[in-house]
């Protein structure tokens, strides 16, 4: 079965000088990643039971504090360079989160089809990556679709997380 541990990777944090940044997930594994990406790590281990407020803040660690301001650097980093795999790896990590949302045992007051904050809000992330992903995969200049304000996460409301 499929989780996730939520672990950052210090925006800005450079190891000897060089582009990349040290991750330990514990006693499973260490794991280098080129850049300085704030992002969930997925792998494969035992179910991992969540609770409401550690998937908000597994979303944090995605996006921060404003989902606008997250899409617009990471648009800014891929038409520098080109390359979609931090939008893909942010895209995954996101879908791990939705499905351990899916899980969560209704609240109270709210009936088993009614969709939670953190749904919705998940599903507008995922919506607004996938956008960007398939502009990004299918060639369009991403530069002019952003100063037309075309791409999708420019038209939704910003999702917000305190």
């Amino acid at each position: 079965m499929c989780s996730y541990e939520a672990l950052t990777v210090l925006v800005g944090q450079r190891s000897r000088g060089t582009n990349q940044a040290s991750l330990s997930l514990g006693r499973h594994a260490e794991c280098r990643i080129k850049g300085s990406v704030s992002m969930l790590i997925p792998y494969f281990s035992r179910p991992i039971v969540r609770l409401e407020y550690q998937l908000r803040n597994a979303l944090k660690l995605v996006i921060g504090k404003s989902l606008r301001e997250r899409m617009v650097a990471l648009c800014e980093r891929f038409i520098s360079s080109g390359n979609y795999n931090e939008i893909y790896n942010m895209l995954f990590a996101v879908e791990l989160i939705e499905a351990d949302i899916q899980k969560l045992p209704p609240s109270k007051g709210h009936s088993e089809d009614s969709e939670t904050l953190p749904y919705k809000v998940t599903c507008t992330i995922i919506r607004v990556l996938e956008d960007l992903l398939l502009n990004a995969m299918e060639g369009t200049k991403v530069s002019e679709l952003e100063h037309k304000g075309l791409l999708l996460y420019q038209a939704v409301p910003d999702a917000l997380l305190d």
